[in-house]
Order: structure tokens, then sequence, then C-alpha cells
């Protein structure tokens, strides 16, 4: 990791050295778009465009995993992958579509296997206290994700078929048009694997070579996007998201049993309706969502030649209602003063049928947030938010962020920002029978961020760099430990400091029909227990990777061309033992590389073909403690596409 560290500085040394070599043969472009008056002060993030359509085949968690600082744990392909932004927990990470929150309210958090990029057009990631722009309870961050519509296409369309190794099969359309009144799309994704892949098994003496059972999953859905100019700055849009997925879990390599059969079916229904409206200096933004989820857990154990055990066969219901209200009213362009309020319905229905267990509760949250953003001079601009939490007739105390930013000075600009978050416990935390806690508080976290960026375009190269130096320091984090009634209980009793630095950079070159870019990001995170009491005392908490860093490498000449991305994680504890004691998995890099050509059949017509070895080195690696990882493997690409 140390020597990968070294080479990642070096690569960014280097393409900041070719941007003065080139300096003094290229003009100077001037760039006239300036970032809107409401993001200054703010760290905030928009995943390129490009970045997402060579993803375009991959799930959301494959993205945020190599092209973002966020760390993914991942528990195989197919199988449950959530995030971590700067140490906090998967719960700790908000996330949007089209401006609703889609985080399971029974679990707290996301399953970004099950979010196709196909499904998505933009991407921004909010991070620290600047999540506060949207709405609470993103101690480490917000990733939000939304639908674009362009109202000059007539008639637009993509069909892509990808196969691949350890039988992988995946189709994806794209369908849409319109006029500029009406504009509808459809999108459409087919995914299935036998995910049988071998892999050494180092869990249990000798260690072998075996092959993955009990693996495969199909997933399969839709968007629906309809967008209507109504006239006199009235816009109404509807987006509706279905997502099912069958998932056989396979078992881990130290199990040592007869035989177990492990399942889990998901189907993920999201709709929002949004109205925008735009008058003299006003804009106001309404929204309503309807979400339905369901998820079905089944385990049982052979216990003999024809019998099994059955220990768990659970059904667990969520449905949402949703709205949201913004106001932003700019008296000049310097000047953006925004109200935004939200309302939320959830209903949960959890019961497992062997355990004759289970619960059904409903939460009413609501929050309403004031924000003024100003651009004093033209180096000077801040911005100061203040918002108001309710939860279940709980209220929070109030949430204030404060963020000024400093440039541009010779390409420089340095922005700090400072926020206090709340939040709430899941409903599987309070409600979940045995071991939950309905007086558990919610955990409130105190951050401020540092950064200073660099932007140089001359001619046709660019650079850009960023390095954001943060702290977070969390109360009242939520665990459950084994009570003195032989189960586990949800309690408040950790603090939590997290703190560490974030590095990203990018630079772009355009050159007698060549394109390159050469980028990447690294990230440190210290993340400690603070708790004196606890046996982890001031140390770092399990499964976060102190580095994680990743560089991509694109070049594009005459329709051909090639991918490069290099990821690396860091060991990570799994548990909270002495440091003696402690278990490690170790720290892993991958490399992963496409080759494609793309044909111009007509001025409207384009055909793309490409190979993509993932896992060149076929790296043996484990991202969860004896969870199987695959080496080496392909997949074949071809896409049509009409615009």
């Amino acid at each position: 990791m140390s020597k990968s560290f070294w080479f990642f500085i070096s690569l960014f040394a280097s393409v900041q050295l070719m941007g003065q070599i080139t300096g003094g043969e290229l003009q100077e472009v001037v760039i006239v778009g300036q970032k809107p008056v409401k993001q200054m002060a703010t760290t905030i993030t928009h995943i390129d465009s490009m970045m997402m359509k060579e993803t375009s085949s991959e799930t959301f968690a494959e993205l945020l995993s190599k092209h973002s600082t966020i760390y993914v744990k991942t528990y195989g392909g197919g199988s449950t992958a959530t995030v971590s932004f700067r140490g906090t927990a998967a719960s700790h990470t908000q996330v949007e579509w089209n401006g609703i929150n889609v985080n399971n309210p029974m679990l707290g958090q996301v399953d970004f296997s099950l979010i196709p990029v196909w499904f998505v057009d933009k991407t921004s990631v909010y991070s620290g206290g600047s999540s506060l722009q949207e709405g609470s309870g993103a101690l480490g961050g917000t990733v939000s994700m939304g639908s674009s519509v362009d109202w000059s296409k007539k008639f637009y369309g993509a069909v892509m078929q990808n196969i691949g190794s350890f039988g992988l099969h995946q189709t994806f359309l794209d369908v849409g048009g319109g006029s500029r009144k009406w504009q509808m799309r459809f999108r459409y994704m087919y995914d299935e694997a036998e995910n049988d892949f071998e892999y050494l098994n180092r869990a249990i003496p000798p260690f072998e070579v075996v092959r993955q059972e009990n693996a495969d999953y199909k997933k399969h859905g839709g968007v629906i996007d309809v967008n209507y100019n109504a006239g006199r700055g009235n816009f109404l849009s509807l987006n509706l998201w279905a997502v099912h997925a069958d998932r056989n879990l396979p078992t881990i390599m130290s199990y040592q049993g007869a035989g177990r059969t492990e399942t889990q079916e998901d189907t993920d229904f999201r709709s929002v309706f949004k109205w925008n409206k735009y008058w003299g200096k006003f804009r106001s933004e309404l929204t309503a969502s309807f979400s339905a989820t369901r998820m079905d857990y089944f385990l049982s154990n052979v216990t003999g030649l024809t019998s099994s055990y059955v220990n768990n066969d659970s059904r667990s219901e969520v449905k949402s209602l949703q709205g949201k209200y913004s106001l932003e009213y700019s008296p000049s362009e310097r000047t953006t003063y925004r109200l935004l309020g939200n309302v939320a319905y959830h209903k949960v229905d959890v019961y497992d049928r062997k355990q004759s267990s289970g619960y059904a509760h409903d939460r009413v949250e609501a929050g309403l947030s004031l924000s003024a953003h100003r651009k004093f001079t033209d180096w000077f601009s801040g911005f100061a938010l203040l918002r108001e939490d309710v939860c279940e007739e709980r209220w929070t105390p109030l949430m204030p962020s404060l963020g000024v930013e400093f440039g541009s000075f010779a390409g420089f600009s340095v922005k700090a920002n400072v926020a206090r978050n709340y939040h709430q416990p899941s409903l599987n935390d309070m409600y979940w029978s045995p071991g939950g806690n309905p007086d558990l508080r919610p955990e409130k976290g105190y951050t401020g961020d540092v950064s200073l960026a660099y932007d140089r375009r001359v001619g046709a190269f660019s650079f850009n760099a960023n390095v954001t130096g943060y702290v977070s320091d969390i109360e009242d984090w939520i665990m459950w430990r084994p009570s003195e009634f032989r189960y586990w209980t949800a309690e408040n009793v950790r603090t939590v400091l997290s703190r560490g630095v974030e590095l990203t950079a990018s630079s772009t070159l355009s050159y007698g029909g060549v394109k390159a870019t050469v980028g990447g990001n690294y990230a440190y995170t210290r993340t400690t227990n603070e708790d004196s009491t606890s046996e982890g005392y001031g140390r770092q908490l399990i499964y976060i990777p102190e580095h994680k860093g990743s560089i991509k490498a694109d070049v594009d000449y005459r329709g051909f061309y090639l991918y490069y991305v290099w990821s690396a994680v860091s060991e990570r504890y799994t548990t909270e033992s002495t440091e003696a004691t402690r278990h490690t998995l170790r720290g892993y890099d991958l490399h992963d590389v496409t080759l494609g050509k793309k044909w111009n059949v007509s001025k409207v017509c384009a055909i793309d073909t490409s190979i993509k070895i993932n896992n060149v080195g076929d790296r043996k690696y484990q991202s969860i403690l004896w969870r199987a990882m695959p080496g080496r493997n392909y997949m074949f690409s071809l896409k049509f596409s009409y615009k």
C-alpha cells in the first residue's frame, strides 16, 4: 500500500508537469460558465457523465468503489453492497433519487447492488455537513441521483447485450423522445449470472481451490420518465422505478455443515411526481412520492439425508409517502435564499413465520430549513443554513451549517464549512423483536472540513485537483450488543472520532485526434472508538480501511478506446478485540481494463463493441471476512444506439 500511495502521488505530479510543458504551445481559453451561487462553499462532487457512460452496465456500488473516495463493502457479485462516507456507518449515508430519500426506514440504509447505473443520468455526492443542503441524517454524506431531460430530442434509443464469465448475461434497453412539449423515456435492465467462480478457501485447512455454489442471481427492472412543458415556466414530471431481484446467498468459506439453503427476494417500487415553476426571481419545486419495498428471506440447514431445519422464513414490507417543497428567491445573481420543507410517513410490517416474531410500526417525520447564499465579491462567497426536524413527536435541536469560499487566485480556491447533524435510529433499531430499543436517542454529529482546489485550462489541456481535510465527532453511536437476556439489543454506547484527508485529481489532453484523460482519488481515513469504557477504545473501527485509492486512464483515438482502472484498499479489522488478537483482512489492489471500438454507421446510428477484463492480476481477496470474491473474469459487450 505504501508503494501504491507514492505511485499515485507521482502520477498526479506527472500530469501537472505535462500541463507545464505544453502550456507554452497552446492558447488560453476563457471559461464563461460559473458555479451556481447555492453550490459555493459546499463540498459537492458531480460524477462526470462520460464516467457514467463507461460504467453504464455496472451497479452504483461498482461506480462509487472505482471512481470516488467512498468505501464500498460488498458481500460478492450480485449480493448486498453498502457504502461508507468518511469512516461512518452505512446508515449514515443518505441516498436520494429525483429529490426523494430512498433509504429503507426499516434498515436505515440502501443496497447499492440494486441500483443500475443505466437507470441514472446525473449523480452528485454531498460530503459531510454539505449534505444538510438537501436534508438531515447524513452524518457521512449524501448520494443524489436523478433523471434529466433533453427537450430537443425527437427520437433516440440504445440496446446493449453483454455476456461474460460465470454465466453472466445482461440486456439493457433505452428508448425515448418527443417534442418540446412532451418527452417520454423507458429504460430496462435484465441481469443474471451463475456466479460459480473458483476461489481459494483460506478458512478450512488444508487450503484448496473450490467452486462457489448456490450463488446465482437474477435482477430485472425498468424506469419510466415522463416530462411535460406546461408553458409559462411550469414543468411537470413523473418518474417510475421498479426492480426485482432473486438471489441465492452462498455459504461463507468457514461453513462446515451438511448444507444449507439461503435466499433473498427483493422488490422495489418508487414513484415521484414533480412540479417545477419559474417566475421572475422565484423558483419553486413541489415533489410528492410513494414507494413500496418487500423483502423475503429464507434460511434452512440440512439435518439429514432427506430432512432440513428451517431457521428463518421472514417477510418485510415497507410503504412510504413523502412530500417536499422548495422555494428559492434570487434578488440578484449574487444572492439566493432558499426555504426547504419535507414530510414523510413510513409504515413497516415485519414478520418471521418460523420464529413467530416481528413488529408493525409507522413513523411520521418532518423537517424545515432556511438558507442564504451570497457571493459578496468576485473572490469571496458564503452561506448560512438552519434546520429543525421532528420525528415521532420528538424534536431535535437546531442544526446549523456555515460555509465560506475564497477564490479564485491563479487557479486556486479555498473553502471551509462546519455543521451539526442528527441521524434518527432505524425502525429495526427501535422495534425489532427481541432487542429493539424505543428509547434510543438520535445519533448526533459535529463535522468540519477545509478544501483547497486548483483548476487550470490551457487550450486543449485541463487539470484540476482538490485536497480536503475533515474531522467529524459522532456521539450516541448506535450499536447492537449482547444483553443479560441472552439476545442482542440496540444501545447508544459509543462516541466516534473520524478524521482524514481526501485527494482527487484529473487531467485531460486532446491532440492530433487523440484524447487522453488521467485521474484518480485517494482517501486516508482514521476512525476510532473514543468510548474509554469499551474494549475497542482508541482503535480503528471494523471494516473501515485507513487507505483507499484508485487511478483511471482513458485513451480515445478515431473510435478506438482503452479504459484502465486501478483500485486499492488497505487492510481492515474484523473484530474489536485487543491489537494483539485483532483479526484483519489483507489489503488488495485490482486492475480492470476495457478495450473497444465505436463505429458510426450513419450520422444518427452507431455500434460499440468492447471486451472488459476485471481483476486482470487474478487477485485472491475478500471484501468481507470469509466471503469469496471472483478472480480474473471477462465480459463482451455489443451496443447499438440511435441518436
